[in-house]
Order: structure tokens, then C-alpha cells, then sequence
């Protein structure tokens, strides 16, 4: 719209500019027709009457009359003082003598110049009855170069205060327009960045059949096939989570069930045959199977814990008291078992007690049986201060972890032990998730291990 404005502007002063020169130019002409007419009808007079005749001519006319014969010698003029103080020389303008000469026309117009100043100069021919040329007639018409710059300035402005008005009209206009026409589309916008797979997400109302209106039409579809998609992921996740839980369970049951049936089996044999010590073998077999069935409840009680782990009743506790508490549970002359403050009284965290008890008596049983049987063992529950945080450590120096083994430690169903089940550790790092904390673990392979847990400060 400016480049159209400033093309615009530039066409109107450039018109403005022609359209003055041409009015100038059918002045002149006017003008020339009557002087012709009347400087006919005195050429046969002397050079005084001739004289004084321009100078009433040109009072008239308002522009001096300049009088050349057909040598292009000045005859008379309204203004001989010009040529008398050599302000302009007293030969006909040599472009002017040879268009109207030789070219034979009949009027010619051109600029001249006096010194630093210009001016348009008109010429006729003058003719007698035989249609002969017998002198040549100059008018000089100086322009108003100021009312014509005046009226460029005004001209000007005009165009510039319209072009202004005319711009922010349309700025106004475009901010409006453009507002309704992305209204929808911003509304599209935000509903796209609050979509997440799986949550419900409001359907967006439209009702206008245009190009907006498809491209709602087509997120409201998008949102029905990411429902439906979002419920199969969940249904298959959930039956593949209870396949995968039955399995374990199956398999973990199978283990103890093996040895019982055997055992059983053996005794129920020693009863047919009536051996003589089979009072003997009845108490060896009624403790294996009390043995096996402590190892089914185990089994059972631990996942139950892992299936749904108790609601945390989170309460203000000094991790201090709760290290020197774990601490106490494990007294033994044969375990090297020591508890490093760092200078820290108080430690306060917002945390279920039992769970967090629970999270360190596991960590501590671990380091405890990573520990070979021909190495005195030495474990360290360290406590450090962070800026937002306390760091618990619990340091071994038992066979470490293989490098390849520490991803998936703190996976269910995963463990190094040949009894284990691979929960204790998954349990663990659940409990320390829900308190916003984290867990890691870092290992030197028969050099020992350190678990590291990071538990944020109380807020106040």
C-alpha cells in the first residue's frame, strides 16, 4: 500500500507539473495570436510608434514583446533597456531562427535563460497577405515558479495527510479482519496444546461449512480415534500387566510346590512299606513342607506389596532418628555397621516413616548379602546435605554390580539373587518416587556398591 501511495503521489505531481506547462504554453499562444494581429497592422511605422504601440501591447498582455526581422536582427521591443544594458543579446535566439527559418514553422516554443534564471519564450511567424514572412514576434513569459512550488507543497500534503488516513483506516480494518478469520484457528491452537494422549479433551463447536470449519471437523475426529486409541493402548497394557503377573505368580508358586509334592510323595511311601523309622521321616517332611509354605506367604505378601503398595501417611520425621532407628535393627559383633552424620542434627522430611524404614532395612539387607562369606564386612549409611535435598548412602564393600546389570536393578521381576524374586528394590524405588525423591546406584565389581537416595527438605 506505501509503494502504491508513493507511485500514486509521484503520477499526481508529475501530472500536476505537465498539466501547469501546458496551461503556460495556450497562454502563450493566446497572447501570440493577439500581438500577431495587432503587429501587423504597425510594421510600416516608425521605430518610436512602433515602439510605444509594444509597450501599451504589452501592459496588456502582461509579458514583454520582442520584434526580429527575417535576418533575426531585433526591430523594436516593449523593453529595450534589456538589450540596452546587454542583459540579453539583440539577435533572435538561434534555435528559435532556425525552427521558424528554416524549418519553416509557424510557432516554436522553448526555454531560454538569463543569467540564472529561466522562462519560456514563445515565437511566431508574422505574415503578409502573399502569405510571405516578413518578421518574427517574441513573447518571453516568466513563470510564477513560487505559486507553482506552493501549489506542488499543498498538492502534496493533501496526498500525504489522505495517504496517512487511508493507511491507518486499513491497518484497522486488517487487524479487525484478521482477528475473526484466526479467532478459530487460535482456538484450534490451544485445544492442541492442552490435547495429551490418553486425557479427554473438550470437541471444539463450529458451525460455519468453510475451510475452518474442516479443519475442526477434522480435529474432532482426530480426538474420537485418539480416545479409542488411548482405551486399546490401556486395555492391552492392563491385560499384558496381568499376563505378565499371573506368569510370575505361576512360576514362583511352582518352585515350592515341586519339593512339597516329592516330599509327600516320599513320606506316603514310607507309611505303605511300614519302615520302621517313618515317625522320623513324618517330622523331617512336616518341616519342609512348614518351610515351603512360609515360602509360598512370602511370596504372596510380597506381591501384594508390589501390587498395591499402602496409602503414604506422610508425616514431619527427622531422617536422623529414622537412620538411627535402621541402624539399631541390625546390632551384630559380626557386622562392621556405621552411621555418618556429617555434623547434621536435624534433617527434617515429609515421608511415611514405616515405608522409608522399610527403604533402608532392604537397601541395608542387600549390602549385607552382597558380602562374601571370606570378607569381613564393612557398610556405611551415610548422611549428606544438599541445597534441596538430603542424600542417604548406603555404602558396601561387597562384590558390586556388573555394569550391565545396574539398568534394570530397579525393574520388577528382575534380580541377581537364585531366591530372589526382584521386587524388593522396585518396591523400593516406588516408595521413593511417590515422595518426589530419586534412587541410583553406582558399583565397582569386587570392590563394593553405593545406593544413593535423594529425599527433598521439609518446606516450610
Amino acid at each position: 500500500l506505501m509503494i502504491f501511495f508513493v507511485f500514486l503521489g509521484g503520477g499526481t505531481v508529475y501530472y500536476t507539473i505537465e498539466r501547469s506547462q501546458e496551461q503556460n504554453n495556450r497562454k502563450l499562444e493566446e497572447k501570440l495570436q493577439l500581438v500577431k494581429r495587432e503587429v501587423f497592422t504597425s510594421l510600416d511605422s516608425n521605430f518610436d510608434f512602433l515602439t510605444e504601440r509594444l509597450r501599451r501591447l504589452s501592459s496588456l498582455i502582461y509579458a514583454d514583446i520582442h520584434l526580429y526581422n527575417l535576418s533575426g536582427d531585433l526591430i523594436a521591443s516593449s523593453r529595450p533597456e534589456i538589450f540596452e544594458k546587454k542583459l540579453q543579446y539583440n539577435k533572435m535566439n538561434f534555435a528559435a531562427y532556425y525552427q521558424l527559418f528554416y524549418k519553416e514553422r509557424t510557432s516554436f516554443i522553448h526555454n531560454e535563460e538569463i543569467g540564472n534564471m529561466s522562462y519560456l519564450s514563445a515565437y511566431e511567424t508574422i505574415v503578409d497577405e502573399n502569405n510571405k514572412i516578413v518578421a518574427f514576434v517574441n513573447l518571453p513569459y516568466f513563470v510564477k515558479s513560487q505559486e507553482l512550488e506552493r501549489e506542488m507543497f499543498n498538492l502534496i500534503l493533501a496526498g500525504v495527510n489522505l495517504h496517512v488516513f487511508i493507511i491507518l483506516l486499513a491497518i484497522f480494518f486488517s487487524v479487525f479482519i484478521s482477528n475473526k478469520i484466526t479467532y478459530p484457528l487460535r482456538i484450534i491452537q490451544n485445544r492442541l496444546k492442552a490435547t495429551r494422549f490418553g486425557s479427554y479433551s473438550e470437541k471444539i463447536e463450529y458451525s460455519k461449512d468453510d475451510e475452518i470449519g474442516s479443519l475442526v471437523k477434522e480435529y474432532n475426529q482426530m480426538l474420537l480415534e485418539l480416545e479409542e486409541s488411548a482405551e486399546r493402548l490401556a486395555r492391552s497394557e492392563r491385560e499384558s500387566a496381568w499376563r505378565e503377573m499371573a506368569r510370575q505368580i505361576a512360576h514362583e508358586i511352582k518352585n515350592p510346590l515341586t519339593p512339597m509334592k516329592l516330599s509327600i510323595q516320599f513320606l506316603q511311601k514310607r507309611f505303605e512299606d511300614k519302615s520302621k523309622n517313618r515317625e522320623e521321616h513324618l517330622q523331617q517332611v512336616s518341616k519342609s513342607l512348614i518351610e515351603q509354605i512360609n515360602t509360598l506367604s512370602s511370596i504372596a505378601t510380597a506381591f501384594s506389596n508390589f501390587a498395591k503398595m499402602p496409602t503414604a501417611s506422610n508425616e514431619t520425621l527427622n531422617l536422623v532418628d529414622v537412620l538411627k532407628h535402621v541402624i539399631s535393627l541390625f546390632r551384630n559383633d559380626e557386622l562392621d555397621l556405621k552411621l555418618q552424620l556429617n555434623g547434621i542434627d536435624e534433617a527434617y522430611v515429609y515421608v511415611d516413616k514405616e515405608q522409608f524404614t522399610r527403604v533402608f532395612v532392604n537397601l541395608i539387607n542387600n549390602a549385607i548379602q552382597s558380602i562374601p562369606e571370606d570378607r569381613e564386612g564393612r557398610i556405611v549409611l551415610e548422611l549428606e546435605d544438599e541445597t534441596d535435598y538430603y542424600k542417604a548412602c548406603v555404602i558396601d564393600n561387597g562384590m558390586g554390580i556388573q555394569e550391565d546389570v545396574r539398568e534394570k536393578l530397579f525393574n520388577p521381576n528382575f534380580t541377581t539373587k537364585s531366591g530372589g524374586m526382584g521386587l524388593g528394590l522396585a518396591i523400593v524405588k516406588n516408595i521413593v518416587e511417590n515422595a518426589k525423591g530419586s534412587i541410583w546406584v553406582e558399583s565397582e565389581e569386587n570392590v563394593g556398591a553405593c545406593f544413593f537416595v535423594r529425599i527433598p527438605k521439609q518446606r516450610k
